[in-house]
């Protein structure tokens, strides 16, 4: 076990003294402990591979006024001739 001077900035430490009055642990023991977490989620968002394929949800857009086979006819609708 090494000892080492941190020197925090006021913020920080305001933190960490909130989180030491709600968990009743020791100063010592919520910095290590957070340490560790922040190194742990950090090590594994490098391996950790997406758990879930993301989603959309179909929405309704109101009844098909045009029935678009391509994405030039979109165009046309949309734009005109203009798009050429």
């Amino acid at each position: 076990m090494g000892r080492h001077t941190l020197t925090l900035d006021e913020d920080v430490e305001n933190l960490l003294d909130e989180e030491q009055k709600e968990t009743g642990r020791s100063f010592k023991a919520v910095v290590n402990d957070l340490l560790r977490e922040v190194r742990q989620r950090r090590l594994g968002d490098r391996k950790r591979k997406p758990s879930r394929r993301y989603e959309i949800k179909p929405l309704s857009a109101g009844r098909v006024r045009h029935e678009v086979v391509s994405v030039a006819e979109a165009l046309e609708l949309a734009e005109g001739d203009a798009f050429r």
